[in-house]
């Protein structure tokens, strides 16, 4: 339990402060929010290659088994991060938070 909680106010935290970068990316780099989505994409894709190794399943499900809900959270999170971005050029991100 203790490992739970210190974990959830580690992410907590991290959320925060990924807060306070992209917003001062939005507000002084003077570039599109899409371009911080896919730089922040690509190298999440780098971590997760380089991980796959050690957390891939021996054996996967059918795809049509996760696929609607996997394609709902790629589309519903793309969405929520996009707002996220645009909305952080109008209003700080302590406010966001």
């Amino acid at each position: 339990m203790t490992t739970g909680i210190l974990l959830g106010l580690g992410a907590a935290t991290c959320q925060s402060v990924s807060y306070v970068f992209s917003a001062l990316f939005v507000r002084t780099a003077k570039r599109p929010p899409y371009v911080l989505l896919a730089m922040a994409h690509l190298a999440m894709g780098v971590v997760a290659a380089a991980a796959l190794p050690w957390v891939l399943p021996a054996r996967l499900p059918p795809l049509r088994t996760y696929l609607p809900a996997l394609l709902g959270g790629v589309v519903f999170y793309l969405f929520g991060q996009m707002s996220l971005f645009l909305t952080q050029r109008r209003i700080d991100a302590s406010r966001v938070s």
